[in-house]
C-alpha cells in the first residue's frame, strides 16, 4: 500500500470512529491528500520568514500582499471559509497574526487525478478580512528563473518523515535544487515514471534524502535572484513518495500563472503592492504640479461631499487630468457615475515614492459603497 493509500485509510478510520460534531473535519475543510512535510530539514530562524502562513494544521501559504495569501489549489475545500489563516507563523501555536478568510479563488484550470497527483495550475488566492502588518514576499514573473540546479529554500510544518506522524515544534526549512522539466519528465525509479506527467505549471526539485511531503502543501519555495532579493518561485504541490532518490518533488511554478495572480490581486486587494502593476505609469516628479495635486485633492473631496454626500465611497487616483464627473450624465437622484479616462489633477512621484490621493466620502449608507480604481495614463 502506497503512502497516499495509507493516509486515506487512516483518515477514513478516524472519521468512522469519531463522534459527530458541529465542526468541519479536516477532510471537509480541504483536500487533504497532498505533500507537506520537510524531510531532513533544519529549524528556521524565528525572524527570517515573516511571510510564512498556516491554514489551520494542514496547509502552508505565503503572504504576497498585505491582505493576500497564496497557497496550493488543492488546499481549497468545501468548508475553507471556516479556516483562520495565521500570518508570521513559526509553529501552529506561535504566530503573529490571525485573520478570518474573506474569499478563496482557485485557479480555474486546476486539475488533478484521483490520487492527488499530476496536479496542474495548483494555486489558490486567499483574500483576508483585514490587512497584515507583516512583510510580504514578492512573486517571480520570470519564466527563465530559477535556472536548472539552482538552490531554493522550502518551508513547512508538516511531519518529519514518510513513515512517521511526528511533527516539528517549529518551522522547518530545507534547501533543494531545481531541475529542468525535461529531466524531471524523464525521471523513473523502476516502478513509477514521470514520463508525460510534467506540465509547464510544474517546478521540479530534487536533492538526495531531502524533500517536502505530507501535511504542508502550499508552503513557499523561495529563490534569491541576481539582485540578492528573495522571491517566491513555487509552492509545494505533489510527488510520489518522499525523498525518493530517483523521483523529484513536483511543485507549482509561480511564474507560469503570474498574469492570473496579478489580475486577481489587482481585482480583490485593497492595498496591492506596486509590482503587481495595478496602477502603472505614474507621472515623474514635477515641482510645478505639486500645488495642483494638493488643491485637486481638496476640490475632489469638497465635490464628493456636496454632490454625493449620501454615498459612501473611496476613490484612488494616480493621475488626475480633466473632469472627475460627467455633469451631463449625472443626476443627484441616481447612482454616482464616473467617467473612465482622464482624471483631474496630476499626482507626482517623489524619488522612489509615489504620491497617491485617496478621496473618501463618509456616510451611514453602508448598503451602497462605491469604489473605483483609476488607471494612470501617459502625460
Amino acid at each position: 500500500m502506497n503512502k497516499s493509500s495509507i493516509f486515506l485509510f487512516a483518515l477514513m478510520q478516524f472519521s468512522l470512529s469519531s463522534s459527530s460534531s458541529s465542526f468541519a473535519t479536516t477532510q471537509q475543510l480541504v483536500d487533504t491528500e497532498h505533500r507537506s512535510l520537510i524531510v531532513n530539514g533544519a529549524d528556521a530562524d524565528p525572524t527570517q520568514f515573516p511571510y510564512f502562513c498556516t491554514l489551520e494544521d494542514y496547509c502552508g501559504g505565503v503572504l504576497i500582499a498585505p491582505d493576500i495569501i497564496l497557497t496550493a489549489g488543492h488546499c481549497k475545500g468545501e468548508h475553507m471559509h471556516r479556516v483562520h489563516p495565521h500570518v508570521g507563523a513559526y509553529s501552529y501555536d506561535d504566530y503573529q497574526e490571525s485573520f478570518r478568510l474573506q474569499h478563496a479563488f482557485r485557479h480555474p484550470l486546476f486539475d488533478r487525478n484521483d490520487d492527488f497527483e499530476d496536479m496542474v495550475f495548483d494555486f489558490t488566492i486567499i483574500k483576508l478580512q483585514g490587512s497584515s502588518k507583516m512583510p510580504y514576499l514578492a512573486i517571480n514573473r520570470n519564466n527563465e528563473f530559477p535556472s536548472e540546479h539552482q538552490d531554493v529554500v522550502v518551508l513547512g510544518l508538516g511531519v518529519l518523515g514518510d513513515d512517521t506522524d511526528e511533527r516539528p515544534d517549529v518551522l522547518q526549512q530545507v534547501t533543494l535544487q531545481t531541475m529542468s522539466n525535461a529531466a524531471c519528465n524523464a525521471s523513473s525509479n523502476g516502478e513509477t515514471s514521470y514520463e508525460g506527467r510534467i506540465h509547464e505549471t510544474n517546478l521540479c526539485t530534487h536533492t538526495p534524502l531531502k524533500d517536502a511531503c505530507d501535511y504542508d502543501s502550499g508552503g513557499p519555495i523561495i529563490a534569491t535572484d541576481e539582485h540578492g532579493k528573495e522571491v517566491l518561485v513555487g509552492l509545494v504541490s505533489w510527488g510520489v513518495g518522499c525523498a525518493d532518490p530517483d523521483l523529484p518533488a513536483i511543485n507549482a511554478r509561480v511564474s507560469a500563472v503570474a498574469d492570473w495572480i496579478d489580475a486577481t490581486v489587482c481585482e480583490i486587494s485593497e492595498d496591492p503592492p506596486k509590482d503587481f502593476g495595478c496602477f502603472p505609469e505614474l507621472v515623474e516628479d514635477n515641482s510645478r504640479v505639486r500645488l495642483w495635486s494638493l488643491v485637486g485633492g481638496l476640490v475632489c473631496i469638497l465635490a464628493l461631499f456636496l454632490m454625493y454626500g449620501k454615498r459612501r465611497c473611496q476613490q484612488i487616483y494616480d493621475m488626475v487630468y480633466g473632469d472627475l464627473f460627467d455633469d451631463d450624465d449625472s443626476d443627484e437622484n441616481e447612482e454616482t457615475e464616473f467617467v473612465d479616462g482622464k482624471t483631474l489633477f496630476p499626482l507626482v512621484k517623489h524619488g522612489s515614492e509615489y504620491t497617491t490621493l485617496t478621496v473618501e466620502c463618509c456616510s451611514s449608507d453602508e448598503d451602497s459603497p462605491a469604489r473605483r480604481n483609476y488607471r494612470s495614463i501617459s502625460p
